[in-house]
């Protein structure tokens, strides 16, 4: 899409991934093994999504995995209006960082918060220019070329491919032989308030993705990460002095 999004005055990194310690979850990614907090895989809470707009207004979670960032080019004519957000207490990954990893807590070591919250999807509104400003690209149909969009495009981008994988929003259970699928994250119901509003109706989107009143214990989380943090100096430390105990040892 490199092309497509640089015509219409979006900027996406292909390279960096987007990592937040804030709304990072705890998963567990090999069987066997404790479950740790991964940055990469990030839960988005009510504050990471715009309350203003139809689509995210009334949504309470949404997951995105290895998610990348947009933002608007400088100069562009476009409106860009950040539908989900990561929390100010992100920073951007090199992609292959994550292409052997290890264990996710590898990728808490010199992570360095940057302050800015990073947009993960976004509404485009205005007129778009062609991604082939010289004319129609070799091998397609003749016809007439047009520079830029007759009138205002409307687009939903989201930066993630995994958006609608089962595993960040779907709980498959097995009841007498018989398979249900529940949600536990809002991620069907963003896909399809888009559906819905991007068709040009908005006579539905009402009854689309109810509010489920939950609320996270968020100081909760907070002690835990801290405290993480704190095991984790601590074990970078007593680590320090197992090997310096070997050094004199030998």
């Amino acid at each position: 899409l490199g092309p497509l999004l640089d015509a219409w005055g979006v900027a996406f990194d292909q390279g960096k991934v987007l990592g937040d310690r804030g709304l990072g979850l705890t998963v567990s990614l090999r069987q066997g093994e404790p479950p740790s907090q991964h940055v990469a895989i990030v839960g988005l809470n009510r504050e990471s999504m715009n309350s203003k707009d139809v689509v995210t207004s009334t949504l309470d979670s949404i997951n995105v995995m290895t998610a990348g960032v947009l933002k608007k080019k400088d100069g562009a004519a476009i409106d860009f209006e950040p539908l989900l957000r990561s929390s100010s207490d992100s920073e951007l990954l090199p992609v292959m960082r994550l292409a052997f990893l290890p264990d996710s807590r590898s990728l808490l070591e010199d992570f360095k918060p940057t302050g800015e919250r990073y947009v993960v999807a976004a509404r485009i509104h205005g007129k778009l220019k062609s991604a082939y400003p010289n004319g129609a690209p070799e091998g397609a149909q003749n016809g007439e070329h047009k520079a830029e969009s007759a009138g205002d495009a409307n687009l939903i981008v989201v930066a993630d491919t995994d958006i609608l994988a089962d595993p960040l929003w779907v709980r498959t259970q097995n009841v007498f032989g018989q398979h249900f699928a529940t949600a536990w994250a809002n991620n069907g119901d963003f896909v399809a308030n888009a559906v819905d509003n991007l068709a040009g109706s908005g006579d539905l989107i009402s009854i689309r993705g109810r509010q489920s009143f939950f609320r996270p214990f968020t100081k909760v989380d907070d002690l835990r990460r801290h405290a993480d943090e704190q095991l984790r100096a601590k074990e970078k430390e007593l680590d320090t002095e197992l090997k310096e105990t070997e050094r004199k040892l030998s």
